[in-house]
């Protein structure tokens, strides 16, 4: 995977910061992953747990669903 100006910085205590950027086209092909994933664990009123339509997803969990689709790119 080819991502774009990652830089690694050491921060106290052992941490470490990262940063870059990742292509978009890079990310919409883990969206499926990141719902799966999410999805096993969420319940919205209505949908069975791990039944839940991408778009009701997103409407309770976008930004948990963000950073599970960057993750999931990242380890790749």
């Amino acid at each position: 995977m080819n991502y774009e100006n990652i830089k690694v910085k050491k921060l106290d205590t052992s941490e470490v910061e990262i940063s870059g950027a990742i292509p978009v086209a890079a990310l919409s092909k883990y969206r499926t992953k990141a719902l799966k994933d999410i999805g096993e664990n969420v319940t919205i009123p209505g949908f069975r747990k791990g039944h839940i339509p991408m778009s009701q997803f997103l409407d309770f969990e976008k930004a948990t669903f963000q950073k599970k689709c960057l993750l999931i790119a990242l380890v790749k």
